[in-house]
C-alpha cells in the first residue's frame, strides 16, 4: 500500500511539473501575442499621424510654400509660421519613431525607411535652421540622432 501511495505521489509530481511547464509556455505565447499587438498598434498610430501630416500638406497654402522653397524664394511670415509648425510636428513624430526603434518596436530594416525619410527632410536648409533654433526642445537622444543625420548629409554632399 505504501508503495502504491509513493507511485501516486510520483505521478502527481510529474503531472504537476508538466502543468507548470505548460503554464509557462502559455504565458510566453500570451506575452509574444501582446507584444505583437502593441507593435502593430504603434505602427498603425504612426501611419495615421503620417497621413494627417500629408493631408496638411495637400492644401493650396502648402503648395505655395513648397513652390517658394523649391524656387529659392523667401517665405511670408505666415508661410514661415506654417512651415515651422509643420516641421515641429514632424520632429515630434521623429522623436517617437527613434524611441520606438531604440526600445525594439522597429527593427533596423523597418527603421531604415523612416531614417531615410528624415535624412531627406534634413537636407532642406530651412529644416536645418529650424532644428538649430528648436533643438533643445527635444530629447537628447533625438538631438544626437538628428545631428548625426546632418553630418551624414554634409558628408554625402562633399
Amino acid at each position: 500500500m505504501k508503495e502504491k501511495l509513493q507511485e501516486y505521489a510520483l505521478i502527481a509530481e510529474i503531472i504537476g511539473g508538466i502543468a507548470i511547464v505548460l503554464s509557462l509556455i502559455f504565458v510566453g505565447v500570451q506575452i509574444q501575442q501582446s507584444s505583437n499587438a502593441a507593435k502593430a498598434q504603434t505602427r498603425t498610430t504612426l501611419t495615421q499621424i503620417a497621413h494627417e501630416m500629408i493631408a496638411t500638406q495637400m492644401t493650396p497654402e502648402w503648395a505655395d510654400i513648397d513652390k517658394a522653397i523649391s524656387e529659392g524664394k523667401g517665405l511670408t511670415d505666415e508661410q514661415q509660421r506654417t512651415f515651422v509648425i509643420n516641421t515641429i510636428m514632424q520632429l515630434r513624430t521623429a522623436e517617437n519613431v527613434f524611441y520606438q526603434h531604440r526600445v525594439g518596436t522597429f527593427d533596423d530594416e523597418e527603421f531604415s525607411g523612416y531614417r531615410n525619410f528624415y535624412k531627406r527632410m534634413f537636407s532642406n536648409p530651412f529644416v536645418q535652421e529650424i532644428w538649430g533654433n528648436r533643438r533643445d526642445d527635444f530629447s537628447v537622444v533625438l538631438q544626437e540622432e538628428i545631428d548625426h543625420l546632418i553630418l551624414e548629409i554634409k558628408y554625402d554632399t562633399q
